[in-house]
């Protein structure tokens, strides 16, 4: 498996075999019985992707001095859409808009969309921000309580009493474009390309980043930040490193892997309280962030050091083993069993740079029992996120 550095092997490799991964997943999934998520949806590539191929000046110690112009619209606009589980489709749809208005790359099919910010001059492997489409607190009757949303007070506020929003995970949708919209608005040349990919079906059992065509969309990806979760769990913002006892980077303890520090480097540059210790926290819970993590190892990292003819013996034989655990496992508490014990095997490993691959949670501060959500919440989730592709680029 190669990674993409330029915009010719991203239209003549990975598209095509988007294309066909996709095609692969709609197929398989449909004759598996998987009820679709969604209102069916072909396989969709846009390829005019090179706007603006000029070298931009911009200088991206400044990418996290943005300003609130655009954040009140964008949020009350994302916070309207109704988007319990399986039904995400609108949604969706809004943001295949959002890629091919700014000329992005995208693609899309039944598990959700991955759009694509291209680097001009890539020098490594690329950055993805991911979140989940639809909202467990949207249900019969939360169109009152999306009705009544409205700004006041430099927040989104609406009528407790009707129902929930869907600050989960609305809030990280447009943390996100919000985010990705600062880098397009500025041209900012990052030496890298930046992925913002939107699962659906996540409160039903990380339906769509289980089904996604994970070695193409990891591909090109050092790097993994999923904004989800709410802090009022612990009464802080805070990273999740861990979840279900799997380690979701190369190092999550002290003194941490390098991308764990350029989070904590990012967070300075959006000008927040630094991170310490007790910000960077394993969860008990199930999320996105591991199955991108599992579904990396047992199905990119393990074939390929397989097929390596000098890899280890005995890790050879181990991974094989849990590769057909794998193959075999069909409740979902197995396969996180089987992720764990492949994430312990491959520790040891010195992986090549295209294997690599971390991921974390970026959980957001906010409360849906109070009936709003600061508008400064989402602006500093999204500073976060630019601080991280700032200390990721130098």
């Amino acid at each position: 498996m190669r990674s993409f550095s330029n915009r010719d092997r991203f239209v003549t490799i990975i598209v095509p075999a988007a294309c066909v991964l996709g095609i692969v997943f709609a197929f398989l999934s449909y004759n598996k019985g998987m009820k679709p998520t969604l209102v069916p949806m072909p396989i969709q590539i846009q390829n005019d992707i090179a706007v603006d191929i000029k070298k931009s000046q911009y200088d991206v110690k400044t990418l996290t001095k943005l300003n609130l112009d655009g954040l009140p619209e964008l949020a009350l606009e994302i916070m309207k859409f109704e988007n319990p589980s399986r039904g995400e489709a609108h949604l969706l749809s809004r943001l295949i808009q959002f890629a091919k208005s700014n000329g992005l790359g995208y693609i899309a099919g039944e598990w959700g969309l991955t759009m694509t910010i291209l680097s001009k001059h890539p020098t490594r492997r690329g950055f993805m921000v991911s979140t989940h489409l639809d909202a467990e607190a949207i249900h019969v009757g939360s169109k009152n309580a999306i009705d009544s949303l409205k700004l006041e007070n430099e927040a989104l506020v609406w009528d407790r009493s009707k129902g929930g929003v869907g600050l989960d995970d609305k809030t990280g949708v447009i943390s996100a474009l919000f985010a990705a919209k600062q880098i397009l608005d500025t041209n900012a040349d990052l030496p890298f390309n930046v992925h913002l990919t939107f699962t659906v079906g996540e409160e039903l059992g990380l339906v769509g980043s289980s089904k996604s065509p994970v070695e193409v969309l990891l591909s090109d990806v050092r790097e993994c930040m999923v904004i989800d979760r709410q802090s009022s769990y612990i009464n802080h913002r805070h990273v999740i490193v861990e979840y279900a006892s799997t380690p979701l980077t190369s190092d999550p303890l002290p003194p941490r892997s390098k991308f764990l520090n350029d989070i904590s480097r990012g967070v300075e540059f959006a000008g927040l309280p630094k991170l310490t210790d007790e910000h960077f926290i394993p969860s008990g819970n199930l999320a996105d962030a591991l199955e991108f993590r599992g579904r990396w190892d047992l199905e990119v990292v393990a074939p390929t050091l397989i097929a390596d003819e000098e890899f280890d013996g005995e890790k050879k034989a181990a991974l094989e083993k849990l590769m057909e655990e794998y193959k075999q496992a069909t409740a979902r508490y197995s396969r996180y069993s089987v992720m764990k014990k492949a994430t312990h095997v491959l520790k040891s490993v010195k992986l090549p740079e295209h294997l690599e691959f971390e991921v974390v949670n970026l959980s957001l501060d906010y409360n849906e029992q109070k009936g709003e959500i600061k508008l400064q919440e989402l602006y500093d989730t999204a500073k976060i996120v630019l601080g991280t592709m700032q200390a990721l680029a130098m």
